[in-house]
């Protein structure tokens, strides 16, 4: 997915996939934002400018609230500190939405992250649609991720409210 960086970034960057994304395997059935934070600081040397996008933000405001000595700035793209709905946070996404969309990227991987993509650019400018729209198959190439489910779980467990504005890098 991220082999258009190079031409976009004049600096140095590295770009791990998630666990059981991409060429990553799932270690274990359990997606630990805190365990990838961690990994992830393992292989900065110095302060870097930390870009999350979607669920690998959460893993970015946990790597920036644990290890503020190895980000210099984050980043968020299209990501929150909390995603689910309860009593005291309603703005966020309903159960039974949440659980549509798991069953539909199960079903058809290629057709829901279009979707799901389609949604996150909605506003983009024309340009950047149509970049997002030819990494779609580079995207879906793999299938539906192994890590998928419990990526998922985790997203709807996690809540990093309380840590979201303990760090001190600039947030983007």
């Amino acid at each position: 997915m991220y082999a258009a960086l190079p031409r976009a970034f004049q600096a140095a960057y590295h770009a791990p996939d998630l666990p059981g994304h991409g060429t990553t395997a799932l270690s274990t059935n359990a997606f630990d934002l805190s365990a990838i934070a961690a990994a992830y600081a393992a292989q900065v040397s110095e302060p870097a400018h930390i870009l999350g996008w979607s669920l690998g933000g959460m893993v970015a405001i946990k790597m920036a609230a644990h290890y503020p000595d190895k980000v210099a700035s984050l980043c968020l793209v299209d990501s929150l500190p909390k995603v689910m709905a309860d009593a005291n946070y309603p703005q966020g996404l309903k159960r039974l939405a949440f659980a549509d969309m798991v069953a539909q990227f199960e079903t058809n991987y290629q057709q829901s992250m279009g979707q799901f993509l389609g949604l996150q650019m909605m506003y983009a400018a024309k340009e950047t649609r149509r970049q997002v729209e030819n990494l779609l198959p580079t995207i879906a190439a793999g299938g539906t991720p192994t890590g998928l489910r419990a990526a998922l779980a985790a997203l709807l467990a996690a809540d990093l409210r309380q840590i979201y504005h303990s760090f001190a890098a600039p947030l983007y």
